[in-house]
């Protein structure tokens, strides 16, 4: 197994799983979406996404993640539906085909020209058939017993949902297969026939490729075993008991997407000689969104945020709370943002150990002396646009506070200059 910063190297195409890698059910996984913006703003990687999940076909996934907050083109989603439609087109041109599938799939293939009959069928399909009966079942196992060749979407047992899990197309044909003793031709992830069908649409070879997913026998398994690197991640059926008891060994294994988006770009601190921090962030109730902007990015420079609110309407209490948790030292920096930026200070300032101080409009000219010169920083959402404060927040957390090498005298300075600015008045 390789290291995880050396996995990566080498891959120009991340063939991404959905179902447990991308997101859950309805709800998106950490840090997934913020991956695949950065491939997309990439000049030398790109990324197409691959679910064995038959149930539904390309534009619906693209209306789903649409409505989780990212925008793809419907090229960019491939699912085991489309290859075993390309396999059937093949290998049985002008076949009669009973499908025990849902709707969607159904009038998808009837779009591509495949003829969808219920009886008398020259090839049997099973799908992940979400409106599965017990009257499909039996005709499916009939036309089996009667000597229909016997093809399955994909081999999935379980489909990931926010819940737990549901059973798949998999565990649907284990039943088949009790019933009839015929098991099926599967495709989809791992068969080499996906390998292909994502050459033929991106062009780019198996060599050049990394399958990503939840699951050792699919996602991983296509890589592995087809000239491509497999990575396993955390955020869906695999655990590190299964890569144990499994054959199947991961070109690498990550947390998740946004582990790997971090080692892909080599952003986190700790790669580049310094200290990962623990950042604890405060706002007023009037700033909650500008916060969630910084907190976003300060992941993205691979320190760990920890988020104390907005809800208490006297802004004050919550800067005491950010100032008691790094005084005790359990986090190393936090960061105060409210209207103006000036005053809440004053509040922080207030607990032993903490020393705050905002980080525009005081101190000009001396802006980098901030990160070993105070471990709370404020800010106003009101007086500093957001990039900005990206920029000086990367500044203030690119130095270690240094408690020994900072100055009480110019802390002091500034506790005063915020003094004078408000006239000393409440917070």
């Amino acid at each position: 197994m390789l290291k995880k910063e050396e996995a990566l190297k080498g891959v120009k195409l991340f063939v991404l799983d959905m179902d447990g890698t991308v997101y859950l059910g309805n709800q998106p996984i950490e840090g997934a979406f913020e991956f695949i913006r950065e491939i997309e703003k990439s000049k030398d990687k790109d990324y197409i996404f691959f679910t064995n999940n038959a149930s539904r076909v390309p534009a619906v996934y693209v209306e789903k993640l649409h409505k989780l907050g990212l925008d793809v083109d419907e090229s960019k989603v491939v699912t085991a539906g489309d290859v075993c439609a390309e396999f059937l087109k093949t290998n049985y041109p002008d076949a009669k085909v009973y499908l025990n599938g849902t709707r969607v799939l159904e009038e998808n293939w009837k779009e591509r020209g495949i003829q969808i009959v219920k009886d008398n069928p020259d090839v049997v399909v099973q799908s992940f058939d979400t409106t599965l009966t017990y009257h499909k079942l039996d005709r499916i196992c009939h036309y089996i017993r009667n000597g229909a060749p016997f093809i399955a979407t994909h081999m999935d047992t379980n489909c990931p949902t926010e819940y737990g899990f549901m059973p798949d197309c998999g565990a649907m044909c284990s039943l088949i297969t009790d019933s009839t003793g015929v098991k099926p031709r599967f495709l989809g992830k791992p068969w080499k026939e996906t390998v292909e069908m994502i050459t033929k649409i991106t062009g780019y070879l198996p060599e050049e490729m990394a399958f990503v997913g939840d699951r050792l026998y699919t996602d991983v398994a296509t890589g592995v075993n087809n000239g491509a690197k497999g990575f396993l991640v955390l955020t869906g059926e695999a655990t590190m008991q299964t890569v144990e008891e499994s054959k199947i060994e991961p070109t690498c294994i990550y947390d998740s997407l946004d582990e790997m988006r971090k080692y892909l770009y080599d952003e986190s601190f700790e790669r580049k000689g310094g200290r990962k921090m623990k950042v604890v962030f405060g706002c007023d109730p009037n700033a909650t969104e500008f916060k969630k902007t910084l907190m976003e990015y300060v992941k993205q420079l691979g320190h760990e945020v920890i988020d104390f609110g907005s809800d208490d309407p006297i802004y004050a209490n919550t800067a005491i709370e950010v100032a008691k948790a790094v005084a005790s030292k359990k986090y190393d920096r936090g960061v105060l943002v409210c209207g103006t930026g000036i005053g809440v200070s004053i509040a922080a300032n207030k607990v032993k150990g903490a020393y705050a101080a905002c980080i525009h409009d005081v101190y000009q000219g001396q802006r980098a002396e901030l990160s070993n010169h105070a471990n709370i920083i404020t800010m106003g959402s009101q007086v500093i646009g957001v990039e900005l404060a990206k920029q000086l927040v990367k500044e203030y957390l690119s130095v270690e506070w240094d408690p020994n090498c900072r100055s009480v005298e110019k802390v002091q300075r500034i506790i005063d200059f915020e003094n004078e600015q408000l006239g000393n008045a409440a917070v």
